[in-house]
């Protein structure tokens, strides 16, 4: 798993890739349950966490956005159901 993630790129520190560890995990757990990448993930996210650690904060600021992946992008929707406190910003690359 790490090889393929290095040599796509992935284990660059500026993508915020998931590291091998986490993709080994995400992979296991689609195997073992016979559904999708994208099933897996939003089966296990911890709905009730998310809505504790987001209602600490009234407004969740994110830079550098255009590096954020899928995965951190459902983390930070999950904080900010429908994004109402969440502001991001980035470049224009």
């Amino acid at each position: 798993m790490n090889i393929v993630r290095h040599q796509l790129g992935f284990s660059k520190t500026e993508n915020r890739f998931p590291t091998k560890g986490t993709c080994i995990t995400i992979y296991s757990r689609v195997v073992n349950s016979e559904t999708s990448t994208g099933e897996v993930l939003k089966a296990v996210s911890e709905p009730e966490l998310a809505e504790d650690v987001g209602g600490r904060f009234d407004y969740v600021l994110v830079d550098e956005y255009q590096d954020t992946n899928r995965l951190q992008a459902a983390i930070l929707m999950s904080l900010k159901p429908g994004g109402r406190g969440l502001t991001v910003v980035g470049d224009d690359a």
